[in-house]
């Protein structure tokens, strides 16, 4: 398997009432308009979504982010989200155990949670 290159990767926000193309999206950032949101800022808020084309390495960072933060000593657990549909919670985890689970909840620290879901290509053919 091959090792996580940190990339110190930087996220645009994503508002309604804005523009939402890519190119538009770096012309702002780039004339100080807009900013780019680090990792550390949005791990301080409380619920965040990252949205991204498939193959842009999502859950491999989401992986990669939950592995810092638990050997910072911080309570983080990475998990897919169809296996919710037929696993407790408990068993789904793909990063994290059950028994650190349940530690987590007995006590009063701040835990983050990664739900990662597979991106379905969809393909038809032409008749």
């Amino acid at each position: 398997m091959a090792e996580h290159i940190e990339l110190d990767r930087t996220f645009w926000p994503v508002e309604a009432d804005k523009e939402l193309d890519p190119e538009t999206i770096r012309t702002m950032v780039a004339l100080g308009v807009d900013q780019q949101i680090s990792w550390n800022k949005l791990l301080g808020k409380p619920r965040i979504v990252i949205l991204g084309e498939p193959g842009t390495g999502k859950t491999e960072e989401l992986s990669a982010v939950t592995k810092r933060l638990r050997n910072a000593g911080n309570p983080a657990f990475f998990c897919r989200i169809e296996l919710l549909q037929e696993l407790d919670l408990r068993q789904s985890f793909d990063i994290g155990t059950p028994l650190e689970f349940d530690a987590w909840l007995a006590g009063d620290q701040e835990g983050y949670f990664f739900l990662d879901s597979v991106e379905r290509i969809i393909g038809c053919l032409a008749a």
